[in-house]
């Protein structure tokens, strides 16, 4: 077994050498919601002008499908219907310079907006703005490395 792994900080870039002892398993739940060929996406408030993907860590006794449905009203205002799993990504993440570092599995499906009010109701602190990017190679670019090639892929 390592005793340490290289962990990349999504906001920054920067890999960082971490005793394995120190992670933290996280699941998270992210949803690609695609119209007019647009992504919904977010800038998060310490992503340093990168966009974010609507979604965010499964919480212990939620299925999947709570989890997306939470995570969207609480960071869109949208109400969205699960589709079909798109990818399961997993990685050494952290976030930020001080942040817990994770041993992070990363589930990706694709979504329909089935109501709600987009940026209505909205107070999270993982998404400052929401909006829809069109899908270009600038778009693609300020995607957080978490995200690159996701939207590129599933046009």
């Amino acid at each position: 077994m390592r005793m340490k792994v290289d962990v990349v900080n999504i906001f920054t870039g920067l890999i960082e050498r971490v005793d394995v002892g120190k992670l933290e398993l996280r699941v998270s739940v992210y949803g690609i919601l695609i119209e007019d060929n647009a992504v919904l996406v977010s800038v998060h408030p310490k992503g340093k002008g990168k966009y974010n993907l609507p979604g965010g860590q499964l919480e212990k006794g939620e299925l999947i499908q709570e989890c997306l449905t939470r995570e969207f009203m609480e960071e869109t205002g949208l109400v969205v219907k699960l589709g079909k799993l798109l990818t399961v990504r997993e990685g050494l993440v952290k976030f930020g310079v001080d942040g817990q570092a994770y041993q992070s599995i990363l589930i990706f499906y694709e979504v329909e907006r089935s109501g709600g009010e987009l940026g209505v109701n909205v107070n999270h602190e993982d998404s400052a703005k929401c909006f829809f990017a069109p899908i270009n190679p600038e778009t693609e670019n300020k995607l957080m490395l978490v995200f690159k090639d996701l939207i590129k892929s599933n046009r």
